[in-house]
């Protein structure tokens, strides 16, 4: 087995790091992973990802055009199940708040440029 080094996040000042979640066989798990980096900030993973400072969990979105130009390449995706994307859920109302009308009018419009899946 090769060692590697790792990046996580934690959702904030306080919460225990992200337990890294996984499938096998049908079977869901989480370990808990030892990191050298710790952060909150996908863009800094990122770059330290591709600086080559370790493995990051995180979705492939992001990373994608790295992959694409075989600058990283993909590691326990055998284990990893695929994310179906976010949902909203929200009253159904012949008259939405002008907020909540704005933000659903936005990730539509995202969702149609291709921008959210």
């Amino acid at each position: 087995m090769v060692a590697h080094d790792c990046s996580n996040w934690r959702a904030g000042p306080g919460k225990p790091p992200y337990r890294w979640e996984f499938t096998e066989n049908g079977h869901d798990f989480a370990v808990a992973v030892n990191s050298v980096i710790l952060t909150n900030d996908p863009a800094l993973n990122r770059r330290l990802v591709v600086a080559g400072v370790g493995l990051p969990l995180g979705g492939d979105e992001p990373v994608r055009p790295y992959v694409e130009r075989r600058e990283l390449i993909p590691v326990l995706e055998e284990f990893s199940t695929p994310f179906p994307g976010f949902y909203l859920y929200y009253p159904q109302r012949r008259q939405a708040s002008a907020p909540l009308r704005a933000l659903i009018d936005y990730l539509l419009e995202r969702r149609r440029a291709g921008g959210l899946t």
